[in-house]
């Protein structure tokens, strides 16, 4: 509930709300069913929604460090923490991203001395390489019983049942406007919240996400 708190009140700070609108946003963010599912199966993904966010508002104003620190950690899911590293670049904020990824080692430096360099590549891999699997967790095929959940843009485009060529054709395709877009839009007002909705947006479906990640597009 904690996280679910410092969720909104990020999106809060991203979306430019005054005093007027709070009450209705934090009403608004009671109902918000991803997050209600996220707390409901124990996810961590809350927890991840919230960095990105905090990432991204960290990228406003001059806050290099804790921008560093929400990157490094988030690198633990590296399906948000990909699509924010180029909201971050194309934000010319190349420094942040880079102190992230020193966090990020030094976060992981603990369970690599444990386990080891190969054994934690290997379990890693081998855990991809499971979910991805038809009928996986993150196959976004028909063979897959709970790809309902599924929210990124290539299970979407997946359910068209087109040819793999076309599919990923239109997948690159459009992943490649938005961050045309997003390098397009990098000189919009903070205030709006414009720009942060579409990064939100382009976090969810641009890599593997389900449902409960959903909670990052609170902002929107």
């Amino acid at each position: 509930m904690a996280t679910f708190a410092a969720l909104l009140a990020v999106a809060l700070a991203l979306g430019g709300l005054g005093d007027e609108g709070r009450k209705a946003f934090l009403l608004a963010g009671l109902c918000f069913a991803p997050i209600h599912t996220s707390l409901a199966h124990g996810q961590p993904g809350i927890f991840f929604c919230l960095l990105t966010l905090l990432f991204f508002w960290s990228l406003t104003g001059r806050r290099e460090w804790l921008a560093a620190l929400a990157f490094g950690l988030l690198l633990g899911k590296p399906s948000f923490a990909v699509p924010a590293a180029l909201v971050g670049l194309i934000r010319g904020r190349w420094r942040a991203v880079l102190l992230g990824c020193v966090v990020g080692v030094l976060t992981w430096l603990p369970f690599l001395h444990r386990y080891g360099l190969q054994d934690t590549v290997t379990h890693y891999t081998t855990a991809i390489q499971a979910v991805q699997a038809p009928g996986g967790d993150a196959d976004d095929s028909h063979a897959n019983p709970q790809r309902f959940d599924l929210i990124n843009l290539r299970s979407w485009l997946v359910s068209w049942q087109t040819p793999t060529l076309i599919r990923d054709g239109l997948y690159g395709l459009a992943m490649s406007l938005a961050a045309v877009v997003l390098y397009r839009a990098r000189h919009l007002s903070d205030a709006s919240g414009l720009y942060w909705t579409f990064a939100a947006v382009f976090c969810a479906l641009a890599l593997y996400h389900r449902f409960y990640d959903a909670a990052v597009v609170i902002v929107g």
